[in-house]
């Protein structure tokens, strides 16, 4: 996520991906991933809130830990 957050490089560079079933691009190797249609996009400051409806969902490991960002540091639950 790290490397997504930054500025001025190319964010996908060496990121390894595959084609989903409806055609978009996602992480090869996620735990888990949806595919979504964009319903509305909400201005917010300096950010834009993208809603969206989630038309595929998969799990691929439902016995991995997920990776969570809060408070500044990278943590997992259980």
């Amino acid at each position: 996520s790290n490397k997504m957050a930054g500025t001025g490089e190319d964010k996908f560079a060496g990121v390894e991906m595959e084609e989903g079933p409806t055609g978009a691009p996602r992480l090869k190797g996620a735990v888990a991933w949806l595919d979504c249609e964009i319903e509305a996009v909400h201005e917010a400051g300096d950010h834009d809130i993208v809603v969206g409806r989630v038309k595929h969902l998969e799990v691929a490991d439902s016995e991995a830990s997920p990776l969570i960002f809060h408070r500044g540091k990278y943590g997992t639950v259980s």
